[in-house]
């Protein structure tokens, strides 16, 4: 919807004051949005598209030395490798298929980059469902400096969900709080 326009807005004030008042002060930065989408967001109702969040990540002046993308849709991450090869930025960009939430190994071993070392990440993630698990989040910040900035669709999915999600058996609650 319209609300996607500001949510970008704030993206790339964020992510800009971020990935430049730390250039000078970190040898490896690295963004990571783990529920990446395409690339590109049409907003809803209208024939506008803008840029998401990887491709305004990968537009800042001062950029980031690595990016992590990941994405449980095999189409979202298959146009958004499209959209990054035509940038040309492919050689500083993983991209990988699947829930983030499985993929977490693999994605805190791409955060130290090849040679290992200290590096200095920023986290955004944009779930479209309350599909986030804590334990995502504690292994991915576990011995490393990371800024997370998490939006949380909890009017929308939560609201929508709430009987599925407070039954017994549901294990969502429980893994969004760690518990």
């Amino acid at each position: 919807g319209p609300w996607a326009e500001e949510k970008y807005r704030y993206v790339v004030i964020y992510a800009e004051l971020f990935a430049t008042g730390m250039k000078n002060q970190w040898k490896r930065r690295v963004y990571l949005d783990l529920f990446s989408g395409p690339g590109h967001s049409q907003i809803r109702g209208t024939p506008r598209v803008v840029l998401g969040s990887p491709l305004i990540a990968l537009d800042l002046p001062d950029p980031f030395d690595a990016y992590i993308f990941a994405d449980e849709s095999p189409g979202s991450v298959a146009a958004l490798k499209a959209r990054v090869d035509r940038a040309g930025h492919a050689s500083k960009v993983s991209i990988i298929t699947g829930d983030a939430n499985e993929n977490v190994t693999e994605i805190a071993k791409l955060i130290a980059g090849p040679g290992g070392g200290r590096s200095l990440s920023f986290c955004f993630l944009d779930p479209f469902k309350l599909n986030v698990h804590f334990e995502t989040v504690r292994k991915l910040a576990d011995g490393r400096d990371m800024d997370f900035v998490i939006l949380l669709a909890l009017y929308v999915d939560a609201n929508r969900n709430i009987k599925s999600y407070i039954r017994d058996e549901s294990p969502t609650i429980d893994r969004f709080l760690g518990d």
